[in-house]
């Protein structure tokens, strides 16, 4: 089988846990670093991940995403044959411009018309010094499909971030970008998708937790 008919299967995980997380603040762009727990829950998924026939990783620029590829690719049998990480600035979390720093619950609660647009997920609205969502969505698809395309017939370590995982499951299902999420997208879980030319996009396996889980029924039984 030739390498363009072969299918890419992707790991795709998001990054381990930061303290604007803890707080429910827009990240977007603004380069926050992995918080103890994050740092923890990295390790727990770099192990899970550890003997994964794996031909590279790839992640997302900012630090929060790097921390937790690192971490994987260090881990993974064995490290040395692999090629260093793949840093992808495509792979960011939306630019949320001026509500960068805000927190969910000061957004929700407020009838601002920028803060509207973020949480009625209006789709073509530009956020002042951001991104529109549908911008943001066209970034990571394009992103994905390349990735998806040069690493045809190898399985693909994606580190990112919560809102870009959302587009590309929603890309992968056909789902709609104006609506509610309803499917979780928890720190540092792992979800199974994959590409072939032929049969085009599936989700194998979503938000599997079992390794972070493990880790702490761990801790409390010791």
């Amino acid at each position: 089988m030739s390498s363009k008919e072969a299918g890419t299967n992707f790991l795709l995980v998001r990054h381990g846990e930061t303290d604007w997380n803890v707080e429910r603040r827009l990240q977007g762009h603004t380069d926050i670093a992995l918080n103890a727990r994050g740092l923890e829950q990295a390790a727990q998924t770099a192990q899970a991940l550890r003997f994964e026939n794996v031909q590279r990783v790839v992640s997302s620029d900012l630090q929060r995403a790097r921390q937790t590829a690192q971490a994987v690719l260090d881990a993974l049998t064995p490290a040395s044959a692999l090629p260093p990480l793949q840093l992808e600035i495509s792979l960011r979390e939306r630019h949320f411009g001026v509500l960068q720093g805000r927190s969910a619950h000061e957004l929700q609660c407020s009838d601002e018309p920028l803060a509207r647009i973020w949480h009625e997920r209006q789709v073509d609205a530009v956020l002042t010094g951001g991104e529109s969502l549908a911008v943001f969505h066209a970034r990571v698809v394009e992103v994905l499909e390349r990735l998806a395309t040069q690493h045809a017939g190898e399985t693909v370590v994606l580190v990112a971030h919560g809102g870009v995982l959302d587009s590309m499951y929603r890309h992968i299902r056909g789902l709609p970008l104006h609506t509610a999420r309803e499917w979780l997208l928890p720190n540092a879980a792992i979800h199974r998708v994959s590409h072939h030319p032929q049969r085009g996009w599936q989700v194998l396996a979503w938000a599997d937790e079992r390794h972070l889980k493990a880790a702490r029924d761990e801790v409390d039984a010791a």
